[in-house]
C-alpha cells in the first residue's frame, strides 16, 4: 500500500462515521413519524429533471406542494436554507403526512401527476403492523397499490371514531 492511500484512510473512516450518523438520525426520524402516525413520502427526480436546489425543480415542487395544501392535505415539508449568494434553497422532495390523510384523492393524483416525467419516482416509507417498510413507484398502477396499502394501514391504526 503507498503512502498516499494510507495517508487517505482517514477520509474513508470519516466518511463511514459520517454515513453511520446520518443513517441513526433517519431511523430515529423513522420512528418518531411511526409513533406520530404519520409516513414519509419522496418525491424523487429523474435524470433529465433539474438538479433539486434548482429554481426550475422547486418550482415544480411548490406546484406539488401548494396544489396539495389547497386541498386540505396537511403535510409537513422539509426545507433546505441555503447560506450563500446565489445558491438556491428549498424543499427537499419529501412530505410528511398523518395517516388521517393520506385516503385524500388529491394525494394520490399529485403523485401519478409526478411520475409523468421519465425516470422519477415515488418513494413511501411507512409502518404496517409497526414494521418499516419502503416501497417504490414508478407507473401509475405502482402509485395505486401504495394508495391501497396505505388506505389499509390507516384504517387498522386510526380510532374507530376516526375511520367514520
Amino acid at each position: 500500500m503507498s503512502q498516499d492511500s494510507n495517508s487517505d484512510g482517514w477520509k474513508d473512516e470519516a466518511y463511514k462515521a459520517y454515513v453511520a450518523k446520518w443513517q441513526a438520525h433517519e431511523a430515529e426520524e423513522s420512528e418518531r413519524r411511526r409513533q406520530a402516525g404519520k409516513i414519509a413520502i419522496w418525491l424523487d427526480r429523474g435524470p433529465d429533471d433539474a438538479k433539486t436546489f434548482t429554481r426550475e425543480h422547486q418550482i415544480e415542487l411548490h406546484e406539488v406542494v401548494d396544489g396539495l395544501r389547497k386541498q386540505g392535505v396537511e403535510l409537513e415539508t422539509p426545507f433546505l436554507a441555503v447560506d450563500a449568494v446565489d445558491a438556491v434553497g428549498g424543499y427537499t422532495g419529501q412530505l410528511v403526512i398523518s395517516l388521517a390523510h393520506i385516503a385524500s384523492p388529491f394525494l394520490t393524483a399529485a403523485l401519478v401527476a409526478w411520475l409523468k416525467r421519465p425516470g422519477r419516482k415515488v418513494r413511501v416509507e411507512f409502518h404496517p403492523n409497526g414494521m418499516l417498510k419502503t416501497v417504490e413507484a414508478q407507473t401509475d398502477e405502482q402509485v395505486l397499490s401504495i394508495a391501497t396499502a396505505l388506505n389499509q394501514e390507516a384504517r387498522a391504526r386510526l380510532p374507530k371514531a376516526a375511520k367514520e
